[in-house]
């Protein structure tokens, strides 16, 4: 779950809500420690990796729900997959519910990271130190966690707000990665959209001020901005990845403008044209998304 803080006080607001955290596992897991999901009256949203588990830990919040909801309820309980869940996994999963109403929302609201033990019954605060990312620790013979409640996103920029685009955008939407969509003509983009939309005049102008190692993506409707984003970039040199939308053909064609303007055959070497995993075939936008997501995903690790 990307943002889990903005889905459990978008729930919260019809009532309690549970949150099932993983906060250790050893051996062969379905999901790894900081895995979220929100359980509700009506509904769920997250996953900590589906099957007996899952279904298991859903009942359970829901027995919490049913019953008397004293101030920051708890419970932390170990499941042996094997034994327990009838899962052939083997490992073991340690899954921590809290129960979430109004009054523990507060807390959640306006922290940029919140620190609790998991004993019921003890509030959880607000940090004053940054959390760079979700943690369980002992302290005073107490098992503490400590999470950001924003999450660490890559920033992205996407040129371009045409078909592969607006397929790429949606594949996008629930991945590690802060989306800034440029585009010169705004009536391209969707009607409906949460992504953060830049109309400008020159994107090029975008690519030369945006923070180093970012990830950028060109896939405008012309060649020449293309080229124009493209050599802003690779002057600058301090992306993370840059991706141009085409074939090996426009690659070469763009090589040897870039090269003739100056741009280093070192340089050159970073850009990656044409995008996409080369195992995964097809022309259908929806096709060239996940290939380029499961690309991008590979620039995290």
């Amino acid at each position: 779950m990307r943002d889990w803080r903005t889905r459990l006080l978008a729930c919260v607001t019809d009532g309690p809500v549970v949150m099932v955290t993983v906060i250790a596992t050893d051996g062969s897991t379905p999901r790894e420690v900081g895995a979220r999901m929100l359980v509700y009256a009506d509904g769920i949203d997250g996953s900590i990796g589906g099957g007996q588990l899952e279904y298991q830990e859903i009942a359970a919040a829901r027995v919490l729900l049913s019953g008397q909801l004293a101030p920051w309820t708890r419970a932390a309980h170990s499941i042996v997959l094997g034994p327990d869940a009838g899962q052939c996994c083997g490992g073991v999963v340690e899954v921590l519910h809290e129960v979430v109403t109004d009054r523990e929302a507060r807390v959640f609201a306006t922290a940029d990271g919140v620190e609790r033990p998991v004993e019921s019954g003890v509030a959880a605060s607000a940090t004053t130190r940054p959390v760079p990312a979700f943690s369980v620790t002992q302290r005073n013979d107490a098992i503490w966690i400590s999470e950001p409640t924003s999450p660490s996103l890559a920033p992205l920029y996407i040129y371009g707000a045409g078909h592969v685009a607006r397929a790429l955008v949606h594949v996008l939407r629930d991945l590690p990665f802060e989306v800034h969509w440029v585009e010169s003509d705004g009536t391209r983009f969707p009607a409906v959209s949460d992504e953060t939309h830049r109309i400008v005049a020159a994107p090029a102008d975008v690519a030369r001020d945006a923070p180093a190692a970012a990830v950028h993506l060109v896939m405008t409707h012309s060649h020449d901005l293309d080229a124009e984003i493209c050599e802003a970039l690779l002057r600058r040199g301090d992306f993370a990845w840059l991706g141009l939308i085409g074939s090996a053909t426009k690659r070469a064609r763009f090589v040897q403008r870039f090269r003739r303007a100056g741009v280093s055959d070192v340089t050159l070497q970073r850009l990656i044209c044409p995008i996409g995993l080369a195992d995964v075939r097809g022309k259908a936008p929806a096709v060239i998304a996940i290939s380029v997501a499961a690309q991008l995903l590979g620039t995290k690790s």
